[in-house]
């Protein structure tokens, strides 16, 4: 009850100060703009009515918050963009991806966390420990898991140019149980949405051997609004608490 007391006077005292009250004393309460800038499911889904595991907390966090809002799927350069020209209220981040942003931004507290690991199959007998085992293998990923994971995996395509870059997560998995790849790099959950997918007769059956190369990533939204960050970041922990 004390939870919920704060959160709607917190809400409230926002709402006065950037939304004039009207003639009838009620306060305008606007939907927010939330851009999205890789969606991947079962976070996220670009299709359907629930969103996804993320935009669903998301979205419960800012409704409970008196901010209902609304995801818009945005390539970084254009989120970024609109978030400056105040166009949206928040851009999400894939995990450590840098924001060039000139003026004052403000990070929410963590979101769910990505677990990113370099796929083998169990006959194949691959043994990775770590990123530079990747090295002389053939190596596939998503650009957007490239973007998240950067430096380590940068590095090593620098020296050995030894990766794909392929823009169609279900195809990856595709490729790596046809024996076209050798490892795929993804994110595990995701992966795992993609295998259930997959015809029999390509062989999603066959056991994967996930190595966890780097450390877990964990996404965030980005504010130009403090004020309307430490409402989410109040509501979300209330969630978080239930």
């Amino acid at each position: 009850m004390l939870i919920g007391l704060i959160g709607a006077t917190a809400a409230a005292a926002h709402e006065l100060g950037f939304h004039p009250i009207g003639q009838d004393g009620d306060i305008h309460v606007h939907e927010l703009g939330v851009a999205i800038t890789c969606a991947s499911p079962p976070y996220y889904y670009l299709n359907g009515n629930d969103g996804g595991q993320e935009w669903r907390l998301i979205a419960a966090a800012f409704e409970n918050s008196v901010h209902p809002a609304a995801a818009l799927y945005l390539p970084m350069p254009e989120a970024v963009h609109a978030l400056g020209a105040r166009w949206i209220d928040a851009v999400w981040t894939c995990g450590d991806t840098e924001i060039p942003f000139q003026e004052a931004i403000y990070y929410s507290e963590l979101l769910i966390p990505r677990q990113f690991v370099a796929i083998s199959l169990a006959d194949s007998g691959i043994s990775i420990d770590t990123v530079a085992d990747l090295v002389d293998r053939k190596v596939a990923l998503h650009p957007e898991v490239k973007a998240v994971i950067g430096k380590p995996l940068e590095d090593i395509e620098h020296d050995h140019g030894s990766f794909q870059l392929i823009s169609n997560h279900a195809l990856l998995a595709m490729m790596l149980f046809t024996g076209q790849i050798d490892v795929l790099v993804a994110e595990k959950s995701t992966f795992e949405y993609y295998r259930r997918k997959l015809p029999k007769r390509v062989g999603p059956e066959t056991s994967p051997v996930f190595s966890p190369v780097v450390p877990p990533v964990f996404p965030r939204l980005v504010f130009t609004d403090r004020t309307l960050r430490d409402e989410f970041n109040a509501a979300r922990n209330a969630l978080q608490a239930e």
